[in-house]
């Protein structure tokens, strides 16, 4: 077990972690031959009535899951190792869902677009966010297999002034 106030292995994982659907996101950005310039980002029940340009979606996401990277990285290397285990894990994992569901915004409106040109109108591409749904557990889970650091008990925590000289009266 950690020392109390040491900084948790599983949530240095958890943070890479938040981090890998970024990379990959710029990753099948690049890779992605002829994306649609224009993406559905409203629909009623029957169509899309709002469409927005791929750049704008792409980074709008982008920026989502860079901001809970930033905030898994900090809490990464600021929530010590005594913090409540159940509490940690569920914020890591939540950080890690929200972040990949963000970077899914910009496939699943590639492939809406596509789907939206054939006829579909919407299209199973929203089932990519189901990704996002098991990626948080995923992390949840690793968070979660460590222990949390009792506090210590007052009885055996010395006293930092036992071995204290004492002063002489002026």
């Amino acid at each position: 077990m950690n020392a109390p106030g040491r900084v948790v292995p599983q949530f240095v994982v958890a943070a890479v972690l938040t981090l890998l659907p970024v990379v990959a996101a710029v990753v099948v950005a690049q890779e992605w031959t002829h994306p649609a310039t224009s993406i559905p980002v409203h629909w009623t029940t029957s169509h899309a009535d709002n469409n927005d340009d791929e750049t704008t979606v792409f980074w709008s996401g982008l920026a989502l899951a860079l901001a809970c990277v930033a905030v898994a990285a900090f809490c990464a290397a600021f929530v010590r190792s005594d913090s409540g285990r159940w509490g940690s894990a569920a914020g890591f994992g939540a950080l890690a869902a929200v972040g990949c569901a963000a970077t899914l915004l910009w496939p699943v409106g590639q492939l809406t677009a596509a789907a939206s040109t054939a006829g579909d109108p919407i299209g199973p591409a929203f089932l990519l966010f189901l990704i996002a749904l098991a990626w948080g557990p995923v992390v949840f889970g690793i968070c979660a297999t460590r222990h949390a650091d009792p506090a210590p008990d007052p009885a055996t925590v010395p006293d930092p002034d036992q071995d204290a000289v004492p002063h002489p009266a002026p």
